[in-house]
Order: structure tokens, then C-alpha cells, then sequence
């Protein structure tokens, strides 16, 4: 299996968030009362309107569970994370909810043998329903210019479904992605039923002394070096290595 380590050219990562939504109840404005009925009417006013806030706050909390629930997430842990067949994969996105923003770039390596020492790779750039913002711009390098002419996630989908197939999953921050993919996959009638494996997960015990596992930090520490920032098949090349090294450190799968 040492040879598998020698055949990845290594690269560049990405800073990978969670999705989270936060509900904040309307302030209220402070009043002097005039007497004693006007006080008790204005506290019923504002108990009726927590109450009314609160039904809706459950509301939207179920809403977000019922939504979450279509995309469970199955992850492999332990000696089950060492696969010899697996896909590597990493998106660019326009925003944080994988209900509300889109896919603008799937990297992917497919490893059908560890021991190979060549793997086949997968890259798309893809054109959103809306223009992408500056922030997005200004984090990948990927201009509303260069997705012009690309194709929409219904072009890719299903070949990219294709080229997964059932391997397990390998990604940073599985969460952030798989959630991602796995919506998309709902929207077009596909199923997202791949195990997964989460380097974070990896990286926090085969690395428990830094300060954060970030992609970012990950690759600084074990010198991961990369051509381009943010951009998703040089995060998954660097996710692969960062994979390598955390079965490698914590079950001994590359030495003899």
C-alpha cells in the first residue's frame, strides 16, 4: 500500500462550515403606562405575542428536522474506515443551507484500488439559478463570468451519481457536502445512501493536539502543498492525503 501514498499528487483544501439557523423573537418597545389596566392589557399583548413567536419558532424547527430527516447520513467509524475502494469528493457552494443554495463545483477522485497508482477524477463547474455573491467570489476565485456557460446541476447529477456508485464516501466535514449532495440528490429523484467516512472525525484522533482540524490547518501541519484555495477537486486531493495519513496513524495501514 505504500505505493498508493507515492501516486497522489497533493494539493489544496477548503474552510468548511455548518449550516445553522438561529430564530430571534421581535424586541419589544419600553413604555410608561399610564395606569395599572393599560400595563396589564400590554403584558397580556406581549404574552400573546411570545406565545404566537414560540408556535412559530416549532414550527420552522420541525420544518428543518423534516428536511434533515429525507438526508440521514450514515457513517462507517473504527477499522471500518479503512476501505481499499472509496470517492474522495469536495464542493464549492453559494451559501451554507443546502435547502436554499446551490452546487457551483463537484472534485471528486474515484480510488477503486488503494494500491493503484492511479486514480480517476471528476471536476464540474456548475451554473446556479441565481448569480453568485462577491463573498462567494472572493473565497473560490469562481467569477459569475466562468459559470456562464457551464451546465445546471441537471446535467450533472445523475452522471455524478454514476460515478460514485456505491463506494463509500470520503469527505472533511462530511456533514456540510454529503448534506449538500444528498438534497440534491432528493430534488432529482436520486438516493444518497452511500456510507460515509468524515476526516474530521479522522483527523481530531489521529491529530488530537491541534488547535482546530480545518482542512486549512490539516494541510499546513502535514506540509500539504496546493495550487489553488478553495476549489473543490484540489480540497479533495488534499482530503485524500489528509484520509492516507489518519488510517496510516491510527491503524498502521502503509507501514509494514
Amino acid at each position: 500500500m505504500i505505493s498508493f501514498l507515492k501516486s497522489i499528487f497533493f494539493k489544496e483544501t477548503s474552510v468548511t462550515v455548518k449550516y445553522n439557523k438561529s430564530y430571534d423573537l421581535p424586541k419589544q418597545e419600553e413604555k410608561v403606562f399610564e395606569s395599572k389596566v393599560d400595563k396589564e392589557k400590554l403584558q397580556q399583548k406581549l404574552h400573546e405575542n411570545y406565545e404566537r413567536n414560540k408556535e412559530l419558532f416549532k414550527a420552522s424547527e420541525k420544518k428543518e428536522k423534516t428536511k434533515m430527516s429525507s438526508s440521514t447520513i450514515t457513517y462507517l467509524k473504527g477499522k471500518k474506515t479503512v476501505q481499499k475502494s472509496f470517492v474522495v469528493f469536495d464542493i464549492e457552494t453559494t451559501g451554507l443551507s443546502p435547502h436554499d443554495d446551490e452546487i457551483i463545483e463537484i472534485g471528486a477522485i474515484r480510488v477503486d484500488d488503494i494500491n493503484a497508482s492511479s486514480h480517476t477524477t471528476y471536476q464540474e463547474l456548475i451554473k446556479p439559478s441565481c448569480r453568485i455573491s462577491s463573498r462567494i467570489t472572493s473565497i473560490t476565485g469562481i467569477t459569475n463570468d466562468m459559470l456562464e456557460n457551464c451546465n445546471s446541476i441537471d446535467h450533472h447529477i445523475k452522471e455524478f451519481k454514476e460515478f460514485i456508485g456505491d463506494l463509500p464516501i470520503v469527505a472533511h466535514n462530511a456533514s456540510f457536502d454529503c448534506g449538500f449532495m444528498s438534497h440534491t440528490f432528493n430534488k432529482h429523484g436520486l438516493e444518497f445512501n452511500n456510507h460515509v467516512i468524515d476526516t474530521l472525525q479522522l483527523s481530531r484522533k489521529a491529530l488530537p493536539h491541534l488547535s482546530n482540524h480545518k482542512l486549512t490547518t490539516i494541510k499546513e501541519h502535514l506540509r500539504i502543498q496546493s495550487d489553488r484555495d478553495h476549489r473543490a477537486l484540489d480540497d479533495a486531493i488534499a482530503t485524500l492525503r489528509v484520509y492516507a495519513f489518519a488510517i496510516d496513524e491510527l491503524y498502521n495501514v502503509f507501514k509494514k
